[in-house]
């Protein structure tokens, strides 16, 4: 008796969860794969991004010193780096936006993925962030070592100086 009360019990609950999950709009459904989808191609483009830049830190930095050349004369690289940081940093904040809505939202639940697509891909971000910054650093290093001023350690600011007019 007792087990036919638990299956009648089980098949009810079973029965209630379907007609809550029916009664979710097909536009919420959509809505909610598409960002989820959305954030994973976030994810894997930024990953990918951030292995690259480690890729060529690791470069840059394994030249050898009698073979090193300037990479960034006109400061170009720097700048195009530091701009895709700063644009970045916007994306960054729009997603951490829409992230906070998602926790908020009373029709999501966890096991929609939707928060969590959303943290996996502002991390991912954010690393990429960290690896163009490395970037910009190594490149950086790289021509002070290789630029005329780099005959230094100097005893004096007038040598400094000296240095500096050419």
């Amino acid at each position: 008796m007792n087990m036919r009360v638990f299956q009648a019990g089980l098949v009810r609950h079973i029965v209630d969860g379907a007609k809550i999950d029916s009664a979710r709009s097909l536009d919420l459904l959509r809505a909610i794969e598409d960002t989820v989808d959305t954030n994973e191609v976030l994810e894997r483009t930024f990953s990918a991004l951030a292995l690259h830049c480690a890729s060529a830190v690791e470069s840059i930095c394994s030249i050898d010193h009698a073979e090193r050349k300037p990479i960034d004369a006109d400061d170009a690289i720097s700048a195009g780096i530091e701009s895709a940081i700063k644009r970045l940093g916007d994306l960054l904040a729009l997603l951490a936006k829409k992230h906070e809505a998602a926790i908020g939202d009373r029709q999501l639940r966890a096991e929609d993925g939707v928060a969590s697509s959303y943290e996996r891909a502002i991390a991912s971000i954010r690393n990429a962030c960290c690896e163009l910054d490395e970037l910009k650093w190594a490149v950086m290093e790289n021509d002070a070592e290789v630029s005329p001023l780099a005959g230094g350690p100097y005893d004096d600011v007038e040598q400094l100086f000296a240095a500096l007019r050419g």
